[in-house]
């Protein structure tokens, strides 16, 4: 008893002579200040949501920003493209440039498209018709006839795809996909370049349509060769291979390779080909001479200016008058180039020396050959396109 007084007297003095707090005072203390400590706690996750939300919208923007970056970079790569589409239209349109066509009306030259592809009467080819086909030639292997390759849609090449031209030209395939007769030199076109073989075909979609329907080849004893895709490359700047190209476009090794059993004697390549009749330009038999470097019986004493006076004016190392069908390749070859003039020359002189005496042609022709450039005439030795540059090819 007296022990509990004692201790509540004690705890009177430890409360400065107060009376302790009941406990339910005491709890309702506590409850005031938990309010403010959950409001405070509430306050406080509501900011760093504001946070959260803040920092997603900056994302949010940033990623609009590129968004629309993109879309002005496609709108103006699609302005671009559209740009290049409309000019490309309008270079369509406009057609081949002028020096494209002096191009490919210099490869038809070279190539002497026209001499085979235009009828040749008792004076001479028929001029009134040029490219119109019609040409026959009697072989031991039959007689074959040129086709017409004038802009008419009937009976030319009117209707034809300028890939299928170009197919026909360096593959012999026509547009039905079947194989021509190597009457056609395809094998030697074959070497033709791209750019060479687009300009071809823009210049002869200038010759005039001309409606002459030409009988086709179909009892000829030759073979159909089958030659592989061409390359399309470039010559490039290197004399001998340039004068390859060129060679190979003028197709000399045609008439000046002899033939064997199965083709061309390569054994025998630009030596001298095989003896010719061709009662349609003239009588005799025509034996083409060897162009092989040979000091006795090719061009290996020849000079420069006089393997270019036989090229350009049909004429010998002696003066004497160049006869069969080379001469018609006159209207083409007066005006090649100075470089490819120098270039084929090269080619000629790289060949291996091949000893090979040919006999001397007995040819007699029917008339004079078709009108070509004099010597000294401004458009021989000048360069396709008009100007004195040689390197004008495409």
């Amino acid at each position: 008893m007296r022990f509990v007084v004692f201790a509540g007297v004690l705890m009177m003095a430890a409360c400065g002579g107060k009376k302790p707090a009941p406990a339910d005072v005491v709890a309702a203390e506590d409850g005031a200040d938990k309010p403010a400590e959950d409001a405070a706690a509430k306050a406080e996750d509501a900011a760093a949501k504001a946070e959260d939300a803040a920092a997603k919208a900056e994302d949010a923007a940033a990623k609009a920003e590129d968004a629309a970056a993109k879309a002005e970079d496609a709108a103006a790569g699609d302005a671009a493209t559209t740009g290049d589409a409309a000019a490309a239209a309008g270079d369509a349109a406009a057609g081949p440039s002028a020096e494209v066509l002096a191009r490919g009306e210099y490869i038809a030259g070279v190539a002497g498209c026209a001499l085979c592809h235009t009828a040749f009467g008792p004076k001479g080819p028929a001029l009134d018709k040029m490219w119109a086909g019609g040409l026959e030639i009697p072989e031991a292997f039959g007689t074959w006839r040129s086709p017409n390759i004038t802009q008419d849609k009937k009976t030319g090449i009117g209707g034809w795809s300028d890939e299928e031209i170009i197919a026909a030209v360096r593959q012999g395939k026509r547009p039905d996909g079947s194989q021509m007769y190597p009457i056609m030199p395809y094998p030697f076109y074959n070497a033709m370049s791209d750019g060479d073989a687009k300009a071809l075909v823009a210049y002869l979609r200038t010759i005039p349509a001309i409606e002459n329907a030409v009988a086709g080849n179909t009892d000829l004893k030759l073979p159909k060769m089958e030659v592989p895709p061409a390359k399309g490359a470039e010559p490039g700047d290197d004399p001998v291979k340039r004068g390859e190209y060129l060679a190979a476009l003028a197709h000399c090794a045609v008439c000046h390779t002899p033939m064997g059993p199965e083709g061309m004697d390569m054994s025998k390549f630009m030596a001298g080909g095989s003896p010719m009749e061709i009662p349609a330009f003239g009588e005799g038999a025509l034996h083409p001479p060897n162009l092989t470097p040979h000091p006795e019986t090719g061009i290996g004493t020849w000079t420069d200016a006089e393997i270019t006076t036989a090229l350009r004016e049909m004429k010998k190392k002696d003066g004497s008058p160049i006869l069969g069908p080379m001469a018609m390749y006159q209207m083409g070859w007066a005006k090649i180039s100075d470089q490819d003039i120098a270039a084929i020359i090269a080619y000629l002189r790289s060949l291996p020396p091949i000893e090979n005496a040919v006999p001397k042609s007995t040819f007699k022709p029917h008339g004079p050959p078709p009108d070509a450039p004099p010597p000294g005439d401004a458009d021989a030795g000048a360069a396709p396109g008009g100007d004195d540059k040689a390197d004008a090819a495409p």
